[in-house]
């Protein structure tokens, strides 16, 4: 019987021989590595390299030590890792790494393994988009290390092996985690759990490269295209990415694109607030890293006011465009408390400050924002005012009428049956005037306001709030107060009185599924910690 650790080495060698079969064809089509096309294994030294295999996984063999590549063979490495990289950080890619450092840095035909692994977000947490409970069960889950396989130039020339074995495996693997599998498909945490191995094995990767990026000096990486892949990674958000380069070598945050950009300079041009983040858990580097100004002039509070293609682009993931407005004005007024006051003074090449780019670029949006607030308030005050009107109303025609002797009414009197449904009614029927009322009180504000730039900061937000939240109350406490109208008048006819009050709920899910998400998001857009985090700790 197979033991769990020899379907792990059988799997293992599997896994390698469709590395080697990959790498067959890639050296038949380059025709420049010999091995490939002059060794082949036999059937007992295929056993031999099972048998090195189970001892490897044992710790029974140490790994080889890291061996420099020629020029050819890095080439060749460097198309098969790109080709493992781009889908996931797979084992052959991380003992191609393992192996050959310099592989990283090589560039092939059509690709560079580094740049790719800098800009495949999908291999990091933070290009993860998880829910909360989703991040909480990764948290949660073991991190996975990858193998400590490193013998993938031990079977580079094994081009072919046993279709059975495949039939094999296939059939162990499933009697063995069929079930399991099942169940943890079912609630989705082997899909988290592998999530989190490709996170491992990326950040194993990025280890790796740093260590031998660290032994460096500035010439080598200037020429190589460790800047080429710190940009990209700046532009897509890596942060994982830029945290290992820099802690390698600290120089390269210093490096700039053809613009005479920086990191942090492209981070504020593509709204990546993460990167961003970083320059506080640096507080020792920003006196070198903020001044910097690019060829147009511009320093970093310019690319933090000015709206462009770049910046729009991650405005999508917002919804409305009074939110996105928003969220521009966050950056640029949070850029601007980072750096030194003197900055908001600066002018670029064309004579403007970083103010009068802000108001320059951010006409249209604040024109969409206003009408988008408007459109929202005036289909809100109807809905607010014809609740108010309807309370109201009801406020002096109560079920069962008044006592006329005295006025009172007559499901008020005390040990009446109906004496607590009547109470409800009344608690409700109250509530929702007053909710509606201020609802509508707000909105009418949100019409009313001259629509400033700093108007979407604070003070319009704020008015949408209330009013969403008043009017959410107000429809809520009506249908309360309806279904114990309802129950006062059918005397307990439970059987019609249940369905009634089933579909009195109807309005209120659809309302809170409508338009909950949006007011959640405004609050914490509002009151949330900001797009920066000021409390980042040193990382370097």
């Amino acid at each position: 019987m197979l033991t769990q650790l020899n379907v792990i080495i059988i799997f293992h060698c599997y896994v390698f021989r469709e590395f080697t079969f990959r790498l067959a064809l890639l050296c038949c089509w380059h025709n420049s590595l010999d091995m490939a096309t002059n060794t082949s294994l036999s059937r007992s030294s295929h056993q031999k390299s099972l048998q090195d295999e189970s001892n490897l996984v044992a710790g029974q063999q140490q790994p080889p030590e890291i061996t420099p590549a020629s020029n050819s063979t890095a080439v060749e490495g460097a198309e098969l890792q790109t080709v493992e990289v781009k889908p996931r950080a797979s084992d052959v890619a991380f003992d191609l790494i393992r192996q050959c450092p310099a592989i990283s840095l090589t560039i092939d035909i059509y690709y560079i393994p580094l740049v790719g692994l800098a800009t495949e977000k999908s291999l990091y947490l933070s290009g993860s988009r998880l829910a909360f409970w989703q991040r909480w069960i990764y948290y949660c889950l073991k991190e996975n290390k990858p193998p400590a396989s490193t013998y993938a130039f031990t079977y580079i020339s094994e081009r072919r092996q046993s279709e059975g074995n495949k039939s094999v495996i296939t059939q162990v693997a499933k009697k063995l985690l069929g079930l399991g599998s099942n169940l943890l498909n079912m609630f989705g945490i082997e899909q988290i759990y592998d999530l989190k191995s490709d996170h491992a094995n990326a950040k194993e990767l990025l280890c790796r490269i740093a260590k031998y990026i660290s032994t460096l000096d500035k010439a080598q990486i200037l020429q190589g295209v460790v800047h080429s892949a710190m940009i990209g990674a700046a532009k897509l958000g890596v942060t994982e990415f830029i945290i290992e380069m820099s802690k390698a070598n600290p120089d390269i945050m210093s490096f700039t694109d053809e613009h005479g950009r920086n990191i942090f300079m492209i981070a504020a041009i593509y709204r990546q607030e993460k990167v961003f983040s970083l320059i506080c858990g640096i507080p020792a580097l920003t006196g070198q890293l903020l001044p910097y100004v690019d060829i147009y002039g511009n320093a970093l509070l310019h690319l933090a006011a000015e709206l462009g293609p770049n910046s729009e682009a991650k405005l999508t993931q917002i919804s409305g465009a009074a939110l996105q407005m928003q969220r521009e004005l966050q950056w640029f007024t949070e850029t601007k408390n980072i750096l030194p006051q003197v900055h908001a003074r600066y002018t670029n090449n064309k004579m403007q400050t970083a103010k009068q780019i802000f108001d320059e670029t951010h006409k249209d949006l604040r024109k969409q924002g206003e009408e988008w607030m408007k459109q929202l308030a005036s289909s809100s005050t109807v809905v607010g005012t014809l609740i108010m009107t309807i309370m109201f109303a009801a406020a002096f025609t109560v079920p069962g009428g008044n006592d006329q002797n005295n006025g009172f009414p007559i499901f008020l009197t005390s040990g009446h049956k109906h004496e607590v449904a009547f109470m409800i009614f009344i608690i409700s029927d109250a509530i929702s005037l007053f909710a509606s009322s201020t609802s509508v009180l707000m909105f009418l504000g949100i019409l009313t306001t001259r629509y400033a730039m700093e108007d979407f900061l604070t003070s319009l937000p704020n008015k949408l709030i209330i009013g969403l939240s008043t009017l959410f109350i107000s429809i809520a406490t009506m249908m309360a107060a309806f279904c114990a109208s309802l129950v006062i008048m059918l005397q307990g006819r439970l059987w019609i009185i249940i369905p009634i009050i089933l579909l009195a709920s109807i309005p209120i899910t659809l309302f809170a599924w409508l338009q909950f998400p949006l007011l959640v998001e405004v609050i914490v857009s509002t009151y949330g910690a900001g797009i920066f985090d000021r409390k980042m700790k040193p990382w370097i």
